[in-house]
């Protein structure tokens, strides 16, 4: 991976000497360092770290298995295709979270009086956010194996 050299690496992709896999790699770089420096917990303790580790196993996992989903299949346009699929299986999951959380918010705070933002912390944030993850990157590797075997529903 070049680091600084920014001709370099423009020169390399000019040239047609940049693979996927190169191309790859900066991908997961990107995924990783946006992961980190997007993750915002106002006090940093140990759940917090564990969400953090957490967090980043799933990405690299989610990311490294669709790329070999991908590879598997016609291994074409791979990153076409990540950030047209994800966009949608993304939006599919913020729309059905809106209303899950809406409507949990709602009952639990006419059931009990109290805040529901105060059960969704700690390990329930975890928990919750580890497998919002885990089921982005399952249902966009299911898409990536469709897609890259040309398989229709």
């Amino acid at each position: 991976m070049i680091w600084f050299d920014l001709k370099r690496l423009e020169k390399k992709i000019i040239e047609n000497d940049f693979s996927d896999n190169e191309g790859f790699s900066y991908f997961l770089a990107f995924l990783v360092l946006g992961f980190i420096v997007g993750y915002n917990d106002s006090v940093w303790n140990r759940i917090s770290s564990i969400e953090l580790l957490v967090g980043l196993v799933i990405t690299v996992w989610g990311a490294y298995s669709i790329f070999k989903t991908n590879a598997k299949g016609d291994g074409q346009d791979f990153f076409k295709r990540y950030f047209a699929l994800a966009w949608v299986v993304g939006f599919r999951i913020f729309v059905s979270l809106l209303i899950f959380f809406t409507l949990f918010h709602m009952v639990y705070t006419i059931a009990t009086g109290n805040d529901a933002d105060e059960v969704l912390t700690g390990w329930t944030d975890v928990i919750m956010s580890s497998l919002i993850t885990l089921v982005f990157y399952i249902m966009l590797k299911r898409s990536f194996k469709r897609v890259s075997l040309g398989i229709t529903r």
